[in-house]
């Protein structure tokens, strides 16, 4: 798992850009050994204590439950999502807004 951080996003990008290029490198080296690798990157969540300004910047105007972050992970390790290998799931409420 990984996390967003708004505030000082040039350490984190450099350790997203490390998970990412992690996931996408050992989910192709050991697919075909039934093994999938992948990332959740939560949003800010219930624990955080945001300002008014910095929720309403957040499109859900609101952070995540542990309970929403947690399906999350539990769908990733499931059958119904045998096919997902090497990505990296934003589950952020919209925040992130970059378009690849």
């Amino acid at each position: 798992m990984n996390t967003v951080e708004p505030r000082a996003p040039y350490p984190m990008s450099m350790l997203r850009g490390a998970l990412h290029s992690f996931a996408k490198l050992y989910g192709d080296r050991y697919a075909r050994y039934n093994i999938r690798m992948n990332n959740l990157m939560p949003g800010f969540c219930e624990n955080v204590n945001l300002s008014e300004f910095a929720r309403r910047s957040i499109p859900a105007q609101r952070t995540a439950t542990f309970e929403e972050i947690g399906q999350t992970c539990v769908f990733l390790a499931s059958h119904e999502a045998r096919y997902i290998n090497g990505q990296s799931i934003l589950s952020d409420g919209g925040m992130n807004r970059a378009v690849r």
